[in-house]
């Protein structure tokens, strides 16, 4: 993934990994807050555009500050998001127990049990299929106590209102019930309500009912209330909304248990696909790899294919570029095959001019002298002026110019190819150019020898010489 400068930038700057990971942390804790404590929480897609948006932020914020290893990125992130559910979750904790009791609730929902849906009540009334009853449910007060060490007795109380009379099929004998569930587990159970005076027969004006439970276990509950119509197909209900209550146990005692529930469940969610997000971006990083190592590409491939062999010597001939692959000069036709024949430009000859790559030097090159077995020139004997390694093939010493005993000294150089030629000579006996007058000849800058002026190169020390 390529980023704009601005941004790349910022992957080298100093401790770029820890300004990440606080940047992360700071972010992930004020999105999980708005989770919790704003109407975000309350929408339908508001938790789940939250998460994604955590995820991606956290992502990014690694990797423009140049955290890209997945191994560090699963670390650190993974980590973020469990310390920051544990600190929202405990940020929960508190504001709940410092939270005003609820007001009263009032009855607002019909669920169907039997198909689990839920209808929700604008005046809070209800009135069954086929009837000109209405009902409703209205608690005269929150839980009671509202906080409390576990082990306690907690008492329940809400009021039924009907314009039904009293003794119809369902307020005869009312099913209400009251239900309380942990905060975190959701582990409800239901109690039955009685009345509190038996001898008050008027719903108009509202009944009373009551019911008491002991809570054994430290928790944040909710509560809610339920008036059963028992119907012939299905059960409906008449229900409040939930209420908040009571708290058992101390506040300071709820922390460890608020920490790690919030820290799994943040890890459960948000974990989860920053995981599976990290885990995509390491496989293609993977993947991009692998494709580099079988080089999958058409250009590359084409461009391999029809690369031009770079040359390793001159044809003796003409000068045309030669390569190892070619039997025969490209440019004149001459042949390479036969290695005895003194007139072969590509072996036969005393000399071979190798041309360098890069194009800067040349080298005069003996292919006659002897080889070692290991693919090595090896000397015949050493010049005896300067003790440079001398060849058979070698008219004067490479180093000094001094002739060879037995063997006559060149008067000039072949102003074509550089070969030895001699005063008596009509033509260069190397490549067949005529000589016609007289040659003009300066000294090598490099060496000091004598050597035609149209030459390019100097036969004795095989340097360039520039114009």
């Amino acid at each position: 993934m390529e980023l704009p400068p601005a941004l790349e930038r910022l992957s080298k700057i100093k401790n770029g990994m820890l300004i990440a990971v606080i940047l992360a942390l700071m972010i992930n804790l004020a999105l999980m807050s708005a989770v919790f404590f704003t109407d975000i929480g309350a929408s339908s897609i508001g938790p789940f555009a939250i998460l994604i948006t955590s995820v991606a932020i956290t992502f990014l914020l690694f990797y423009i500050f140049g955290m890209r290893d997945f191994k560090y990125m699963l670390l650190f992130g993974i980590s973020i998001f469990l310390i920051s559910g544990s600190l929202v979750y405990i940020m929960v904790l508190s504001d709940t127990y410092d939270q005003p009791i609820p007001e009263t609730g009032r009855s607002s929902i019909v669920r169907n049990w039997g198909l689990a849906t839920a209808v929700e009540l604008e005046d809070g009334r209800y009135t069954p299929t086929d009837s000109s009853y209405w009902y409703y449910l209205e608690h005269d007060g929150e839980v009671s106590p509202y906080k409390d060490l576990a082990g306690s007795t907690y008492m329940f109380n809400v009021t039924i209102y009907s314009n039904a009379p009293a003794n119809s099929s369902i307020l005869q004998d009312p099913d209400v019930r009251v239900s309380y569930a942990r905060e975190l587990w959701w582990d409800s159970h239901d109690v039955d309500m009685v009345e509190v005076n038996s001898s008050d027969t008027n719903y108009l004006d509202g009944k009373e009912f009551e019911a008491t439970a002991v809570i054994d276990t430290e928790a944040i509950y909710h509560h809610w209330y339920a008036l059963v119509f028992d119907d012939t197909n299905t059960i409906s209900s008449l229900n409040t909304t939930f209420i908040r209550g009571p708290l058992v146990g101390e506040q300071s005692s709820l922390y460890g248990t608020y920490a790690w529930v919030g820290a799994l469940n943040t890890f459960c969610n948000t974990g989860m696909l920053f995981f599976i997000i990290v885990l995509l971006y390491w496989w293609m990083g993977k993947a991009k790899e692998q494709r580099k190592q079988w080089d999958f590409s058409d250009d590359d491939r084409d461009t391999r294919a029809f690369k031009k062999p770079e040359a390793v010597f001159s044809c003796t001939k003409c000068g045309a570029d030669v390569t190892d692959d070619d039997d025969k000069c490209p440019k004149c036709g001459a042949s390479f095959e036969d290695e005895d024949d003194d007139d072969n430009p590509k072996d036969g000859g005393s000399n071979i001019i190798i041309v360098d790559p890069s194009g800067s030097d040349l080298e005069i090159v003996d292919q006659k002298a002897k080889d070692d077995g290991k693919g090595e020139k090896k000397a015949e004997f050493s010049c005896s002026k300067c003790g440079a390694d001398v060849y058979d093939s070698d008219k004067k010493c490479r180093e000094c110019g001094e002739a060879i005993e037995g063997e006559e000294v060149a008067d000039f150089t072949c102003t074509s190819c550089g070969a030895d030629a001699y005063d008596s000579d009509d033509k260069c006996a190397t490549c067949g150019e005529p000589f016609e007058g007289e040659i003009d000849k300066h000294a090598c800058p490099h060496c000091n020898k004598e050597i035609s002026e149209k030459l390019n190169f100097c036969p004795h020390c095989g340097k360039s010489i520039s114009r």
